[in-house]
């Protein structure tokens, strides 16, 4: 024996010289067959098949061995045998095993798609994760290639990422794309794709990792579509400030015009020329001022004279006016709730609401068509509100008014209550409908939302808080007469044009007009404490002060006398509670002189409030 071989098993040249060991002693009973068997080929053909067994070390451990053996030419009882030591072999294999024991469980077991794919793209072992995002069974999937479950659209980015790993531009690329799964589905994946190369340099195989991440998806969608809402939110609240600006510069311009026209018509022969002339200015004034009203109330600074109504009657009363309005060729149909629904609102804001949408609808029916006007009571929860953020949880009448025009694609319904942007031809809108509409349903704390398809028609629907405060009865039969007073009044006006206005409107009223245009002249006149003043009537933006600042020095001095202010803006310029220490009122501009002589003898003649 050589060395080799004693060191295998463990025994001494000696020892097996004087045969105190031999093959027989070192073999482990079960492996005795075996040895047999090569013996018997041996003696038939003179070589055995090479085979494995172990032998029996001197220390009592085992050791593997691979063993070939032939007999010695002329010597028949003489064996040489061939030993290979398979220990290291055995422990290579025995860690093989285990990483394959490992690796599979890792690969089916991994909470992604994984997938080994041949160069081009055809899978030769799948997980059952991806058999899951796919919906196909792993021999379904081993007949196919990735494009056969890629959506049409992501195919080329797919193919781009394979084509530049082939190449060998990169080693590796992640895709975010859509696969079709069996059942006709999209699913958003993101794919990472390793390459495998051989040693040659050749690409052997691909290895895939695939993420459902169509939920993140959703949640991105969702992401975006809320950040547009708060951009359009913030688009719409810009340029309301604007809007507000141009009608509050507008009004006071048409103050002037309004209170002039409206003297003129009082004054001239009913059957002049000159009166037909005047009387026209005025009604083209009152015109622009309901433009200007439109613009407050996109802005939502218009003057509300809110309290509680009835919907159902609110429309029913305008139906005859709708009914004109649409023509012979549009159908109208109206559905009124079951029960009576009551809102804190505006009337003629209201009516502006209803009109504008039924003036669009019709627009949108060139060739006739149906217009339809439903009231519901409607409850939006905090589930409802989570799948539509433009909507807040309450109970709500909700107005639809629905059509079955031309419809509008998604790009316009986007814009739809933009100011200024009209889909109609040059000089047949303004383009403040629908948004005059947008700024009144905001200003009474509503919601508005529509609903269009092209060729289907489109859908309002407006949401208004209910209140439980039932409507009051109205006395239909006011007092015409307008009359005058001998008080006397403080008259604080910038605008020289607008204070001859009011001079020549209160003055042959029979009132005593003290005139300021700043915050600094009017604090002047009411220096002298033996003057007796009744009443302040201020624009309230004023150089050198403003006309709240004026009316606090004017409470000081006069505790008992009473105020108006006047401003082109909505009595949201004022601050809160800023008449809770005294009588007073706003008028917004413009108005006629019949309405500010009515409005003073209302706040002259209004009982001292409690103290």
């Amino acid at each position: 024996a050589n060395d080799y071989y004693l060191n295998l098993i463990g025994f001494t040249r000696e020892e097996l010289e004087q045969k105190q060991v031999s093959w027989r002693t070192i073999t482990p009973p079960e492996w005795l067959p075996a040895d047999e068997l090569a013996l018997r080929e041996l003696q038939e053909r003179g070589t055995c098949t090479p085979y494995e067994k172990e032998y029996v070390r001197r220390d009592g451990t085992r050791v593997p061995v691979f063993l070939t053996d032939a007999l010695l030419p002329g010597t028949p009882e003489q064996i040489i045998a061939f030993a290979l030591d398979l220990t290291e072999r055995h422990r290579v294999e025995e860690a093989l095993r285990v990483s394959e024991i490992r690796f599979r469980t890792t690969f089916e077991q991994a909470g992604v798609g994984v997938a080994v794919l041949t160069p081009d793209g055809r899978w030769f072992q799948v997980n059952q994760k991806l058999c899951d995002i796919t919906g196909y069974s792993a021999e379904e999937l081993l007949k196919m290639q990735v494009g056969d479950i890629t959506h049409p659209d992501d195919l080329a980015a797919t193919q781009e990422c394979m084509r530049r790993m082939q190449k060998g531009e990169i080693q590796s690329c992640t895709v975010e794309k859509r696969n079709l799964r069996k059942d006709g589905s999209c699913v958003w994946v993101s794919v990472t794709v390793a390459q495998v190369r051989k040693t040659t340099g050749e690409q052997d195989y691909l290895i895939a990792m695939t993420e459902d991440i169509t939920a993140r998806k959703q949640a991105e969608d969702a992401q975006e579509k809320l950040q547009l809402q708060l951009s359009q939110a913030q688009k719409m609240e810009s340029v309301g400030r604007l809007a507000g600006g141009i009608a509050h510069d507008f009004n006071n311009i048409l103050q002037a015009l309004m209170g002039y026209g409206r003297l003129l018509v009082d004054t001239l022969p009913r059957n002049s020329e000159s009166y037909t002339y005047a009387k026209e200015i005025h009604t083209g004034t009152q015109r622009a001022a309901t433009l200007t009203r439109q613009l407050l109330a996109f802005s939502r600074q218009q003057v509300l004279e809110q309290k509680s109504i009835d919907i159902n009657d609110l429309v029913q009363n305008l139906l005859k006016m709708i009914g004109r309005l649409l023509g012979e060729d549009v159908e109208m149909i109206f559905k009124p709730s079951a029960k009576n629904l009551h809102i804190f609102a505006d009337p003629g804001q209201m009516e502006q609401v209803l009109m504008n949408l039924c003036v669009n609808a019709r627009d949108a029916m060139p060739n006739g068509g149906n217009l339809e006007i439903e009231i519901h009571d409607k409850v939006l929860d905090s589930s409802y509100c989570a799948v539509h953020p433009w909507a807040k949880p309450g109970a709500y009448a909700l107005l639809i008014v629905s059509d079955t025009g031309t419809g509008m694609d998604p790009a316009t319904c986007a814009r739809i209550f933009d100011p200024f942007f009209t889909t109609k031809e040059l000089g047949k809108g303004t383009g403040l409908g629908l948004a005059t509409v947008y700024g009144i349903v905001k200003q009474h704390d509503g919601l508005i939302h529509v609903y269009s398809e092209i060729g289907q028609g489109t859908i309002f629907k407006v949401y208004l808080p209910l209140t439980e405060e039932a409507p009051e009865e109205e006395d239909m039969f006011l007092p015409q007469e307008i009359q005058g007073g001998t008080e006397t009044i403080l008259l604080v006006e910038d605008d020289e044009v607008l204070r001859m206005l009011a001079c020549r409107i209160l003055e042959p009223a029979g009132y005593t007009v003290i005139v300021a245009s700043n915050g600094e002249e009017a604090a002047e006149q009411m220096r002298p404490a033996e003057k007796e003043i009744q009443l302040l009537l201020s624009d309230v933006l004023l150089p050198k002060g403003n006309g709240q600042e004026v009316f606090q020095v004017f409470h000081q001095q006069y505790p008992a006398g009473r105020a108006i202010l006047m401003s082109g803006y909505g009595s949201t310029i004022l601050k809160d509670g800023f008449w809770d220490s005294a009588q007073g009122a706003f008028l917004q501009k413009p108005f006629g002189p019949q309405d500010l002589l009515t409005k003073i003898r209302q706040v002259l003649d209004a009982p001292v409030p409690d103290s």
